[in-house]
């Protein structure tokens, strides 16, 4: 979800799959736009995710790392490079 300055909703929208899918972290970038930190759920095997959504909720990109773990926490460097911590 997105807020206001006055804590009013501006937007709301579920990512990932009606699985068991996991927020863990979100930061913004330098262009604007949002990086998610999470696991993917599928069939009990949780795999890491990150995604990059723009200030509109839109999916820039979603990709899913590695066949076990999660990712709590995605930020993007000065020089545009992501990094992430999870397990």
């Amino acid at each position: 979800m997105k807020w206001d300055s006055l804590g009013n909703k501006l937007w709301h929208k579920t990512y990932g799959t009606p699985n068991t899918d996991s927020g863990f972290g979100i930061t913004k970038t330098q262009d604007g736009n949002y990086l998610i930190a999470a696991a993917y759920n599928k069939n009990n095997l949780v795999s890491p995710w990150a995604a990059k959504i723009n200030n509109l909720e839109n999916v820039i990109w979603s990709n899913f790392y590695g066949d076990y773990g999660e990712f709590w926490w995605i930020k993007e460097q000065s020089d545009g490079s992501i990094v992430s911590v999870g397990s």
